[in-house]
């Protein structure tokens, strides 16, 4: 019954708070343990949503009363139904939880039940392998596992697993972070991701952590690029996505520009989008250009009909734009970059088949609306592949 206890509050993972006169009361609903905290060790709590005590994610609440109602599974597949009326002030007690058993008989845990829900009901269907929501009156139960993820021992331990959870290994760490910020990792109450903004900003003390919070919870870091408070507070001020400005660190890259703080981000970042693709454009057309050279020994002419590369990116563009197809935006940089071959069936000048050629064999011919390619110009397709010793795949 005792566990059963533990692992409804483990769930539902409240950190509830009472304000007295010169400190916070709190009480954790994943460790189950009351704690007198100051105004300041609050602050850090607030910002980092993290009990001080089990150091697990947490969520606060000032509701001084709080009713559960969960379903849980133990090891004999046995489902319980646990509801809990919780008061603040009093340590929760097995003789507060009302059970129902209710027992599996050995079926599929998710082709049960989960939840009463308005007017409709999920249930999980084997051959889709996916929930379905259906019309009707019922309950749908999820079960739970009772056991609970493994305990931290230490403030220590808690810093490490942190970053480890964020793909940084204990020894990665060590080599990160500096001796100044492990004091105030130690001394100071933080989530993941705080610690991992003030490792990526080279932030000096915990004010800077607790004044950029709010933009620490939107935003995700990439600790392998070191940057300082001073980008920090620009993209604060400026409420720019740091996902954003990493983009328009590649882009200087690219461009071979120092990565500065422009005064409107979003026209600089537009601006050189703008450049680089024109530049991507130029290469692109003259890889193009080359690779006309290359296959044009494998053209085919028979009448009106014609069987040729492509002279230009333009020139793929126009067939895209003739056939409706996605010819351009998918397979031009394929074909500047010897990825696959492109050519065209022409008939009196006029696009009328694309043709996808690649490890010499015929992958695709198409015509208006990705159409499959009629017999008539078939046939001119075929003899071409057999002039060229191309294998037909697919057409």
């Amino acid at each position: 019954m005792e566990e059963l206890i533990n692992t409804a509050f483990h769930i539902y993972g409240k950190l509830v708070y009472r304000k007295l006169k010169d400190r916070y009361r709190i009480f954790c609903m994943k460790c189950l343990k009351y704690e007198y905290v100051t105004k300041e060790q609050f602050k850090q709590i607030q910002a980092a949503q993290v009990c001080p005590m089990c150091f697990r994610n947490v969520e606060l609440s000032r509701q001084p009363e709080h009713n559960f109602q969960y379903y849980i599974m133990n090891q004999d597949n046995d489902g319980y139904r646990v509801s809990v009326r919780w008061r603040f002030g009093c340590k929760p007690k097995a003789s507060m939880i009302h059970v129902m058993y209710d027992a599996m008989d050995g079926q599929n845990v998710y082709t049960r039940h989960i939840f009463p829900n308005m007017g409709y009901a999920f249930c999980w269907r084997d051959d889709m392998a996916q929930w379905k929501k259906r019309n009707a009156q019922g309950y749908f139960w999820r079960f739970y596992s009772i056991h609970e993820a493994e305990r931290i021992s230490g403030k220590r331990e808690y810093i490490y697993r942190s970053l480890f959870d964020r793909g940084i290994t204990n020894q990665e760490a060590d080599q990160m972070v500096k001796s100044n910020q492990k004091k105030i990792f130690m001394d100071n109450l933080m989530s993941g991701k705080q610690m991992e903004f003030m490792v990526a900003f080279d932030l000096k003390s915990y004010e800077e952590v607790y004044k950029y919070r709010v933009y620490m919870k939107k935003n995700d870091p990439d600790i392998y690029r070191q940057l300082n408070v001073h980008y920090l507070d620009y993209l604060s001020r400026n409420d720019i996505r740091l996902r954003d400005f990493y983009d328009y660190m590649k882009q200087c890259d690219q461009l071979g520009v120092k990565v500065d703080k422009p005064k409107n981000f979003a026209e600089r970042h537009f601006r050189y989008s703008e450049i680089i693709a024109n530049k991507r454009k130029e290469e692109n057309e003259t890889k193009i250009k080359k690779r006309y050279a290359e296959l044009l020994k494998k053209a085919y002419t028979d009448g009106s009909i014609q069987i040729v590369p492509f002279e230009t990116g333009e020139e793929i563009r126009e067939c895209g734009k003739v056939l409706h197809n996605c010819i351009a935006s998918i397979y031009l940089p394929k074909y500047a970059n010897h990825d696959t071959d492109l050519y065209c069936l022409k008939k009196d000048g006029a696009f009328v088949v694309a043709i996808e050629v690649k490890d010499k064999k015929l992958i695709q011919a198409k015509v208006n609306w990705n159409k499959d390619c009629p017999a008539k110009y078939m046939k001119h397709i075929r003899k071409w592949c057999d002039m060229n010793k191309y294998r037909v795949v697919t057409v």
